[in-house]
Formats: structure tokens, sequence, C-alpha cells
């Protein structure tokens, strides 16, 4: 935390310190903008300036190589304290106060890691981003108790010591893979349909009508004569026509189902023995 511009934050381990990087990069800040200061030389990240501190002999450490700066280092590793941390943050602006803490904090936890951040005039977004990755940024420093906390690491050292027990633990993933595939066809089938189609046609009436008396006739021409009466009918035509007569829906849905595994894990237990003489001289 800084009113400066540049911002710094301490991080318990380094990957929630490269997740904080990567949020500030989505929020448009550069390579150039941001510094990290991590213990392990060998796992450096490769998209973000480093500031690197070797491990050397106990107690000692090699010198911070590229810290928050735009120049690399050239020179072999000699040995490093951790005045030159405070100095350089102090180099950045940032307040006594919250040197000494981050210093503190990356001192005492050997996977922490320190992200510095030159935000401008984006100096509360920037802490917004890294407390929100999980970082300290020394809000407290002013109140910070130191004595009481180096006092409680002595007790601590002296009363007991912390034996770590591993065991493995089964991860499960899922791969999608493919079971194969459903082939659609669609077939001609060939029907036979009978239409009946009511039709009309003509035919001729021939309706003799007798008259009554004798009736003069004007004229008669006593000829041969032919009279023609047109007849006709109806004829039924078939054609065919394709229509739509059934539309089919395809889609594919998931079916949940369960596969058992079985594994063998191993774990550690914690076996204590006394020392045998302790038993002869208690004889």
């Amino acid at each position: 935390m800084s009113h400066s511009g540049t911002v710094a934050g301490y991080f318990p381990s380094r990957t929630q310190a490269e997740s904080a990087i990567s949020a500030l990069k989505d929020a448009g800040f550069t390579s150039d903008n941001i510094g990290l200061a991590i213990r392990d030389y060998g796992k450096t990240t490769e998209q973000t300036k480093t500031a690197v501190v070797e491990h050397r002999e106990p107690g000692k450490w090699g010198r911070m190589k590229e810290f928050f700066g735009s120049e690399r280092s050239t020179e072999p590793s000699s040995n490093y304290r951790g005045e030159d941390l405070n100095t350089s943050l102090s180099q950045l602006s940032i307040n006594q106060e919250q040197s000494r803490y981050l210093r503190h904090r990356f001192d005492r936890e050997s996977d922490g890691a320190i992200v510095t951040v030159s935000a401008g005039g984006r100096t509360d977004e920037a802490q917004q981003i890294l407390e929100r990755a999980g970082g300290d940024l020394g809000r407290s420093a002013s109140t910070y108790d130191y004595s009481q906390e180096r006092t409680a690491d002595r007790n601590r050292d002296l009363d007991q010591q912390n034996v770590q027990l591993y065991g493995e633990v089964l991860r499960v993933h899922t791969d999608r893979v493919s079971s194969g595939e459903a082939r659609l066809r669609k077939e001609v089938r060939t029907d036979t349909q009978t239409v009946e189609v009511p039709v009309k046609h003509e035919e001729l009436v021939v309706e003799r009508v007798p008259v009554s008396g004798e009736q003069p006739a004007g004229t008669a021409s006593f000829r041969e004569q032919e009279i023609r009466i047109p007849l006709s009918e109806e004829k039924a035509r078939v054609e065919k026509q394709p229509v739509v007569r059934e539309e089919v829906r395809v889609s594919k849905k998931e079916v949940p189902d369960t596969e058992s595994f079985k594994e063998e894990v191993r774990s550690e237990d914690l076996k204590v023995e006394e020392d045998p003489s302790k038993k002869k001289r208690a004889a």
C-alpha cells in the first residue's frame, strides 16, 4: 500500500502472487509496471519482470537480480541481507513502516512473494486487485507488534516441533472421448394408392313424341339428312406433388452415470520408540 503511485503487497505463496499478476495484466497493467520478489530462482515467471533472491548459504541470500528495475544484472551472486530488500522498497517510495512489515513477512516465510505495481493514477484499482488475490498490503503495519511475535516464535521453538505426515489422496479427472457415432439415413419407400374419382359423361337420349291428328307440314323436301350432336365426358388425370409429410428433430443429451475405481493409496503414521537405555536405568 502506498500513496506515491507504487503499490506493494505480500503473498503467502508464489501461486497467489502469479494469480495477482495475471489479474493485473487483465486490467491493463504491463510487465514494465509489475515487479515480483521470490526466493526460488529456478521457477521465475517468464511473463513478468522478476526480482529473484538466490538461496546460497544458511542465513544468507544471493544478490537480487533485476529487482523491480529495468536493467538485468550481470554481476555474479554475492551475499544478500534483509536490509537490501528494505532499501529497494524504500527506493520505490514505499513508506518505512510498510517496507519493514513486508520485509519481515518475506524473511519469515520461505514460500512468500512480494508484488509491486507502478500504478500511477490507478493506485486504488491496483490495491483492490492485489487484495482480491489474497495480498497483504500492510494496512496494519503501523500497529503491528513485532516483539510479541518474536517471543511466540522463541517459545514455539523451545516447546514443540512440527512433524508433517504425508498421505496420498485420489484426484479424479474426467476426459471427454468419442464413444461412437449415430448415423441418420433417409430411405425411399414405394406404396400403391387407389383413388376413386367420380367422372361424368354425356349420352344421347332419343324421345319420340306422338302427334295428335294430322297436321299439314308446310314444305317437305323428302331428302336424306344426317344430324350430329356432340357428346362429352370427363377424364380423370392424376399427378404427383411432393409435400412435407413429417419433421424429425434430432438432438443429444447427457446421461449421468457412475464409474468405480479402486486404487491403493499410501499414508504416513507416526511411531514413537523410547530409548532402550532409559528402560534399563528405570529397572
